[in-house]
């Protein structure tokens, strides 16, 4: 915790320092002002390599965001922000969770008109979970690269590493290790967006995930530990049985259909399809949602 504790001191100084200069460098500067209203529902929110055992929920998430844009010299930009959400679940009030993240992202453009693009970020905070072994800090560092093709279609390449702490659960078994909330991901992501109409904007895409995943059993919790591609095990008590954490992959593919309204305001509806595998376990979750988003 001390080690982790002066990262993020460092990281603060680095950011203070980052701001500072570009505010003496900046061309023109404007605020932030961001608010989304999500509901979600989830086919399998504990994530169960168990068909029998697959747990459902819905989710609400509200979501504000504040802070500055910088225009640098050239087509440079940074977008520095403040990020407070939270999560409130219909079935597993233990997960409700409030959530604080500094955003930090350095956009660049190569060139005039329809020239590529590229961005670099960077995240870190704090969640608060009902259920005391989810709590912990959350950082994520990565790359976006981008070109629109036409005035009605654009692409973009993503790439994003995550990390997030957790506290160490009950022990199930001993000299295991304990740390399922523990975890490390690598996500790559690729799609396309087509303005279909003037309101509305069509997103197709697909994210590859390679890293740690979680999993709970409940009855056949005692097949699980002798894989060797768990890591870490421990009580679960949010669904009961155990949960893991396992090192694996993710391939998600995903659609979603923007309509705006307004200068201010637009409805997002989303569907994402995610199948997960390690060596002997594999689980898949349906995740339809609903956005209201604003923005100043």
């Amino acid at each position: 915790m001390r080690r982790r504790a002066n990262g993020i001191s460092i990281a603060s100084v680095l950011v203070v320092s980052i701001l500072a200069a570009a505010s003496a460098t900046a061309e023109w500067t404007d605020w932030i002002g961001e608010a989304d209203a999500n509901y979600r529902y989830d086919s399998n929110i504990n994530n169960a390599g168990f068909g029998s055992e697959e747990l459902d929920d819905s989710i609400w998430r509200p979501t504000a965001r504040g802070g500055r844009v910088f225009q640098l010299p050239g087509t440079t930009r940074l977008r520095a922000s403040v990020e407070i959400g939270g999560e409130i679940h219909h079935r597993w009030s233990d997960l409700d969770s409030v959530q604080g993240l500094g955003q930090l992202a350095l956009s660049h453009k190569f060139g005039l008109g329809d020239a590529p693009w590229g961005r670099i970020f960077f995240s870190g905070g704090y969640e608060t979970v009902g259920d005391g072994d989810r709590s912990g800090y959350r950082f994520g560092v990565g790359a976006k690269v981008g070109n629109r093709f036409s005035k009605r279609f654009d692409a973009a390449l993503t790439y994003r590493f995550t990390a997030r702490d957790g506290d160490t659960g009950a022990a199930v078994i001993p000299l295991a290790d304990t740390d399922v909330f523990d975890q490390q991901f690598h996500d790559f992501t690729v799609e396309g967006q087509l303005l279909v109409t003037g309101q509305l904007l069509a997103t197709a895409g697909f994210e590859y995930r390679h890293g740690d995943l979680y999993s709970n059993a409940r009855g056949k919790r005692m097949l699980v530990p002798g894989m060797a591609d768990v890591k870490a095990v421990a009580r679960d008590t949010v669904f009961g049985g155990w949960s893991y954490r396992l090192r694996g992959d993710a391939y998600t593919p995903f659609v979603s259909l923007n309509y705006g309204i307004g200068d201010h305001w637009s409805i997002d509806a989303s569907y994402r399809y995610r199948y997960a595998e390690s060596d002997s376990l594999d689980y898949e979750n349906h995740v339809a949602g609903l956005t209201v988003l604003y923005r100043y």
